[in-house]
């Protein structure tokens, strides 16, 4: 079987009790589930100490070239780091994976496409 993806929008992101109150509900859970997520508003931040106005398209920052993708990329790994602490703290086994590093999403010519989908599914039944 595999395994329930949920995405947590900028909203939950922004709410620092909401990943303590979700690792005590996923602690009683017995099937795997896998969280996407992400800059949220520490992208926007990450922009913003560029000296950039921020916008944003269908929940995508808008950068322009290394220096403001690698500030959001930046952004995300702290996140990830900071949620991954929180779950395992709480009990929760989580492990955290940048989708685009691990070939697990691709873009070709503006198309995004699922990559590695049975490598989710074996770390999630591990």
């Amino acid at each position: 079987m595999s395994p329930t993806v949920v995405f947590l929008d900028g909203y939950h992101l922004g709410d620092p009790l909401f990943i303590s109150g979700l690792a005590r509900d996923l602690v009683a859970r017995e099937n795997g589930l896998v969280l996407v997520h992400g800059s949220g508003e520490r992208g926007e931040r990450a922009l913003e100490s560029l000296g950039l106005l921020p916008k944003a398209e269908n929940g995508v920052w808008l950068v322009e070239g290394d220096d403001q993708r690698s500030a959001v990329e930046r952004a995300t790994r702290e996140l990830n780091r900071e949620m991954i602490h929180e779950l395992n703290e709480q009990g929760v086994v989580a492990v955290g994976a940048m989708a685009g590093g691990r070939g697990l999403i691709k873009t070709h010519e503006g198309e995004w496409t699922v990559g590695r989908k049975s490598w989710v599914d074996d770390l999630v039944r591990q």
